[in-house]
């Protein structure tokens, strides 16, 4: 995945926990965005857009598994 806005990145910091919102979503749409919601340490909470540059093939490899498991799955 990439920062939708490369600024973000700094916005992470050490001990933050991060949760991926929408990548199941994004599993079944290609266009479906992602988010990075991120837990400070102090409490704060924020949202940090991304985007992903997975082809649909790769999409598909990802859902069976791997690529191997999906070749295997249409034969």
């Amino acid at each position: 995945m990439w920062f939708a806005n490369k600024d973000d990145y700094s916005r992470i910091g050490s001990g933050d926990t991060i949760e991926t919102i929408g990548l199941e979503d994004a599993f079944k749409n290609s266009s479906s965005p992602i988010l990075l919601r991120v837990t400070k340490r102090d409490g704060e909470i924020f949202d940090i857009a991304t985007k992903h540059t997975m082809s649909e093939d790769q999409l598909k490899w990802l859902r069976a598994g791997s690529a191997l498991n999906y070749i295997r799955s249409q034969l």
